[in-house]
């Protein structure tokens, strides 16, 4: 991890879009300014949300094919972003928390850390149009929020979940149907 460009001393971990690279979380504090606006660092430009509130599916899973499937999009879709661009189990969970910002706490503009998590949402929820017309909002809000609680469970700091799903997820879409919820995404 490469130091802090403002300062020179500590690591750069905070994605930062007004010095193009990350910065120290002092510097993030210190250097803050307009073109600040809508990161996830800069005070009021989030809503915090409880996501352990938002309703998961947990045996139901066990028994119910179209769940199932829904699962293996979301894990497909996942390893495609990852294999793609490289990704931890941290940048998935936030991946899904911006997804769950708009199906269940129907945000209209959810925050990013950065221009690639935008754009890992944007082809994410492109993708995601593409195959849910069978199934209820409700249900793809739970299927994201059960795959988030597997991502958590796993420890964001590493690829635990990543590696998991590698191994397990198709290399092609599993399901292929037009959107009900571009409503949640346009």
């Amino acid at each position: 991890m490469a130091k802090c460009p403002v300062c020179g001393q500590r690591k750069g971990k905070r994605a930062c879009v007004q010095h193009g690279e990350p910065v120290c979380s002092v510097c993030c504090d210190e250097t803050r300014g307009k073109a600040c606006q809508g990161c996830s660092h800069h005070s009021g430009s989030k809503k915090s949300y409880n996501y352990t509130q938002v309703p998961f599916y947990d045996e139901q899973m066990m028994d119910d094919t179209d769940r199932q499937r829904m699962a293996a999009w979301v894990a497909w879709a996942l390893c495609h972003l990852d294999r793609k661009e490289g990704m931890t189990d941290r940048q998935v969970s936030s991946l899904l928390e911006r997804v769950m910002d708009v199906l269940y706490f129907r945000e209209k503009n959810p925050a990013f850390a950065d221009p690639r998590e935008r754009k890992r949402f944007t082809w994410f929820t492109g993708e995601l149009m593409k195959v849910v017309k069978s199934y209820p909002d409700d249900q793809w809000t739970r299927v994201v929020a059960t795959v988030w609680g597997a991502v958590t469970r796993e420890g964001n700091e590493g690829r635990g979940y990543l590696d998991g799903a590698r191994k397990s997820a198709p290399i092609a879409p599993p399901i292929k149907n037009p959107s009900v919820l571009s409503r949640w995404f346009t």
